[in-house]
């Protein structure tokens, strides 16, 4: 309780905890909006399997490039599209002839996706624990402030 009290009256302590919380919590909110547009991709899907065709070589505007992968893919009925993936990476992870697990969105065959953990959930992810560990760094230096003086 003592904390509580020093942060209360101390004006710098205030400023630090309300920033680094308004911050964090907009960090917080964009990852759990791109989760649930995730989830909501996902829950449209059905599993599928695909072979990577090739890859699109896509300059990125800050310099470098990624290689997003072009995958084939059968469907129930013997029809056969093709995505592109549109998470991209340099080197390419994938190669020509890979076979690969897919999620394919029947209503929308261009908005299916590589069964992947890594390129399904980790950017969402990792934009949420950022916006926690602001939160906990705001709340670290507001206690430190606050002690301080």
């Amino acid at each position: 309780m003592e904390i509580i009290r020093l942060i209360r009256y101390h004006p710098f302590a205030k400023i630090i905890l309300l920033a680094t919380a308004f911050i964090g919590v907009i960090i917080i909110t964009v990852g759990v909006f791109e989760i649930a547009n995730t989830a909501s991709l996902v829950a449209q899907c059905r599993p599928a399997e695909g072979v990577v065709a090739g890859n699109d070589y896509r300059a990125l505007p800050e310099g470098g490039a990624s290689y997003c992968p072009i995958v084939r893919v059968h469907i129930p009925g013997g029809e056969e599209f093709r995505f592109t993936d549109p998470v991209g990476t340099y080197p390419e992870e994938y190669h020509p002839g890979d076979k690969v697990a897919v999620l394919y969105n029947p209503s929308d065959p261009a908005n299916s996706r590589i069964d992947s953990w890594v390129r399904l959930w980790l950017g969402q992810t990792v934009v949420t624990v950022v916006g926690v560990l602001v939160i906990a760094a705001g709340i670290a230096a507001t206690v430190m402030v606050a002690r301080m003086g």
